[in-house]
Order: structure tokens, then C-alpha cells, then sequence
């Protein structure tokens, strides 16, 4: 039950009921002006991401095969540093996508759309998986967690790569991550997805929490469910081959990212 993270995010989207742009530099998702393709293997949503400057009424995931657009009301404002406030959890409870009804499709379209008050940044992430996620994860108990460090400037509305530092050397052998932490500073919010070398067709991920200073542990966040993974085989990597991460960011603000990495050794 691999899952992927996709981006949605534009400058000036405009008034009223506004689609949202396909975040450029992804390589992992077909992006065409508003439409991402999704891949076939994916027909469930199992989370969804909303930052602005300020809320408007909602915003929404849309496709065109599918009668009414799925709605929601949870926004985070770009000022918060928690980003559980603009996420809808789904793992357990996932929304079809148009392709579960057809089997046969080979990629559906997806669209991201919000109820904008004022023409001005937002930030839209969804969580596509092959299968809900139960409740009970399990056998899915970490054998490490590891930390590591960035200092990439990103191009903002843009996936950019950052290479991580990782403060220790994991033992021989090749491990599956099954949780990730990741933090940005200064002020911004971001998404974040795991890449791994040599496993590169799913790249999970989570929205980032903002860190009390440069490479400092973010200290006023609560507890999201997002951070912690099932068992995904396919997302891997060895010890001589550690992996990096992708950064979706609302500016070119944060030049400062950790990561926490909970990991389990499968050979």
C-alpha cells in the first residue's frame, strides 16, 4: 500500500472559485498547467493538505469523470507552525478516485481548486495510495530513527531537491522508511517527500512543521498521524545509498531543513 505526495501551488491564482497549478519540477507526476495525470497504480486519496495567506470557504480536489468535486474545510494560514491545522487525515477512511471505478484507466486527471477571498498564495498537497491504510499498522515498529540536515535554498511553488546530511551511518544492509518529520525555517510552509536511490517510483511524504529557529526542533507542534507509514517495500534504500528529500515550498524562505527518519532493516 505505497502511497505518493503530489503539489498543487501558485503565486496569484486569482478570485472566487480558482484552480490551482500543478507545482512545476515534478519528474514522478505528469503536471499540465491545473491537471496532474495521476499514475494507474493509485485510485484512492488518503490525505489532503491546504496553506494560504487567509481562508476562503473551501477548497477542493476535482476530476473531470466524476460527477461533484470532494470538498474541505480545513486551511492552514501560511503563519501557523503546525501543519496538522491544514490537513485532512484519510489513511483508514480514503476517498476513489475516478479510476477505482475503471479499472481499465491508465491515469486519471486531478485538479486542485479553492474558494479564494483575495488573489494570493496557496499551497494544496494530496496523498494517493493504492489501498486504505488500516488502522493498526502493523509490523511496522522502527528498528532506527535517524536525523539529518539540509541547507538548500528552495525555488519557491517549485519541487526542489535537498541533499541530506545525516548526522550517523545506518549498519550494513537495506532499510524501509515507515515515518518521517520533516521541519523547515525560517517562516514558510512546505511539503516534503522521500527519494530514494534506486527506488524512485513512490516518493510518500508530509507536510512540514516550522522549526523555533535554524535546525532548532519544532517545539509547538501536536501530534500528526501523517508522520508514521505503513510498510511500503518498494520505498527503500541501502546504508551506502541514504536518501534525500524533495521540498515544495511556498517561498524561497526556508534555506534551513531537518529531517527525522524512522526506519526498519528488511535485509
Amino acid at each position: 500500500m505505497p502511497f505518493d505526495l503530489i503539489g498543487f501551488a501558485e503565486e496569484t491564482p486569482g478570485t472566487g472559485l480558482v484552480n490551482i497549478a500543478g507545482a512545476l519540477g515534478d519528474n514522478l507526476y505528469h503536471v499540465a498547467l491545473d491537471d496532474i495525470l495521476t499514475k494507474p497504480e493509485v485510485n484512492r486519496i488518503i490525505g489532503a493538505f491546504c496553506a494560504a495567506c487567509t481562508t476562503g470557504e473551501d477548497y477542493r480536489l476535482r476530476q473531470p469523470t466524476l460527477l461533484i468535486d470532494h470538498q474541505f474545510l480545513k486551511i492552514q494560514l501560511l503563519g501557523d507552525n503546525d501543519p496538522i491545522q491544514g490537513h485532512t487525515h484519510l489513511f483508514h477512511n480514503p476517498l476513489p478516485l475516478s479510476s477505482l471505478k475503471n479499472p481499465q484507466a491508465k491515469g486519471e486527471k486531478i485538479q486542485a481548486l479553492i474558494q479564494n477571498a483575495t488573489d494570493e498564495r496557496v499551497l494544496i498537497g494530496v496523498m494517493l495510495s493504492t489501498h486504505p491504510i488500516p488502522h493498526t499498522l502493523l509490523n511496522v515498529e522502527p528498528d532506527y530513527i535517524i536525523h539529518g540536515e539540509s541547507d538548500t535554498t528552495p525555488t519557491k511553488l517549485r519541487w526542489t531537491n535537498c541533499a541530506i546530511v545525516w548526522d550517523q551511518d545506518l549498519p550494513k544492509g537495506t532499510y524501509v522508511p515507515i515515518g518521517m518529520k520533516v521541519g523547515v525555517y525560517p517562516t514558510s510552509i512546505a511539503l516534503a517527500r522521500i527519494v530514494c536511490p534506486g527506488a524512485t517510483d513512490w516518493r510518500p511524504g508530509v507536510p512540514t512543521a516550522l522549526m523555533e529557529a535554524s535546525h532548532t526542533e519544532f517545539q509547538s507542534v501536536t501530534w500528526n498521524p501523517f508522520n508514521w507509514w505503513p510498510f511500503m517495500r518498494k520505498v527503500n534504500f541501502t546504508n551506502v545509498a541514504m536518501p534525500n528529500i524533495e521540498l515544495l515550498a511556498t517561498s524561497a524562505v526556508p534555506v534551513d531543513q531537518d529531517i527525522e527518519l524512522a526506519v526498519k532493516k528488511v535485509a
